[in-house]
């Protein structure tokens, strides 16, 4: 069962893994700068700067877990948009 799972699923992305497949591939940046936007950009009430996904998978046993780290950085400017974006 494992073989079959992993010629379906994991197969296709095996060209695009380097040999260390653990989630600390992602690195955040320790002293990042403050992202100037332009006019157009500085406009919106709310804009994406930076938006990174990490997909870690893993064998527990005979079932394939999928582990997902969402890095968002996102500039908001009103009220509405903080309210739509606050996470915990």
């Amino acid at each position: 069962m494992k073989l079959i799972h992993f010629v379906f699923f994991m197969l296709p992305v095996l060209p695009g893994l380097t040999q260390n497949t653990g989630v600390d591939l992602y690195k955040w940046e320790a002293n990042r700068k403050q992202q100037v936007l332009s006019a157009a950009e500085d406009t919106l009430t709310e804009y994406v700067i930076k938006l990174h996904r990490g997909y870690h998978y893993e064998w527990e046993g005979d079932d394939l877990v999928s582990y997902v780290t969402e890095h968002r950085i996102t500039k908001v400017k009103t009220t509405r948009a903080i309210e739509r974006h606050n996470r915990i």
